[in-house]
């Protein structure tokens, strides 16, 4: 497998770019928004640890929003199908820069093939 990006508008934030790679240990996938900003309200209180500082939408900082958007349940379904695969999930965000989400599928063993049951 080669490296494989794509990119997409997205009328609230710009630009998302998704991104398929081979790495010594696995398959990377790669969401980056560059610009994009998430906030207390977007993340699921479990995954505040990747983002340290979140601010608010009304410009206050803390680690449990009152709140949440529709972007809480695609970090959740995002954190969720990863820990299913035994993936390893990390995420970033640098103000200005917009944030990154990346998951690595480690490799995996073919799996043996079935045999058929005959029917009678």
């Amino acid at each position: 497998m080669s490296s494989r990006a794509e990119r997409e508008e997205d009328p609230t934030c710009g630009d998302v770019r998704l991104s398929l790679s081979d790495r010594p240990d696995g398959v990377g996938v790669d969401l980056s928004v560059p610009g994009g900003e998430l906030r207390l309200e977007d993340v699921p209180a479990e995954q505040v640890h990747f983002f340290p500082g979140l601010r608010s939408t009304a410009g206050t900082t803390g680690t449990v929003a009152e709140s949440s958007t529709p972007v809480t349940l695609h970090m959740a379904l995002i954190d969720t199908l990863a820990r299913v695969l035994g993936a390893r999930l990390t995420m970033e965000q640098a103000p200005v820069q917009g944030y990154r989400i990346s998951v690595l599928l480690p490799d995996r063993q073919p799996v043996a093939d079935t045999p058929a049951l005959a029917a009678e």
